[in-house]
């Protein structure tokens, strides 16, 4: 490939010119490379953050539908009755319990935090939680205008809506 320009590097002899780059075309080359760079970095690490995504809500379905179990098949943890089981959701975490309504301090409870780049940006549910009913698994206190949960990544780029009927059940993930 030929140079753009031919520059007088050092004093090997007078008059002589070396072929090469001046500075100026260097940073004009870099300058391109690193914008192509930029705009292709969106690319290059959206399947990367779908795969978040996808793999945190089928997780928390997998949760969902477990605590739903546990009331209705009648597991029992501690003591002898039979109990609800529920799920609290904050912003970046979502925490399993068992009892009529979640209690911070309880010991029983397993908190699962989101990854980095992903959080709760609208949790629509009456006290932020959702407590399936013993022997049926139904929702209780259900509300049609209060069934969804959404989670969005840092960026907005991805959001992911849970939308639960009164059997417990995610109607939807869109």
């Amino acid at each position: 490939m030929q140079p753009l320009s031919k520059t007088f590097v050092g004093r090997a002899s007078l008059g002589q010119w070396r072929s090469g780059y001046s500075i100026p075309e260097l940073l004009v080359v870099m300058t391109i490379l690193g914008g192509l760079f930029f705009l292709g970095s969106d690319t290059l690490f959206a399947p990367q953050r779908t795969t978040i995504s996808d793999t945190t809500v089928d997780t928390l379905v997998a949760e969902i539908s477990n605590q739903q179990n546990k009331s209705m098949s009648g597991a029992i943890e501690t003591g002898t009755v039979q109990s609800n089981y529920g799920i609290y959701f904050t912003q970046t975490s979502y925490t399993t319990f068992r009892g009529a309504s979640y209690s911070a301090g309880n010991g029983t409870n397993f908190t699962t935090n989101l990854h980095t780049n992903l959080r709760f940006s609208t949790i629509n549910l009456p006290s932020s939680q959702i407590i399936f009913a013993t022997a049926s698994g139904a929702i209780q206190g259900y509300s049609g205008s209060q069934n969804t949960v959404v989670i969005q990544d840092s960026l907005g780029s991805i959001t992911k809506t849970l939308r639960f009927n009164q059997h417990g059940v995610v109607e939807s993930v869109q």
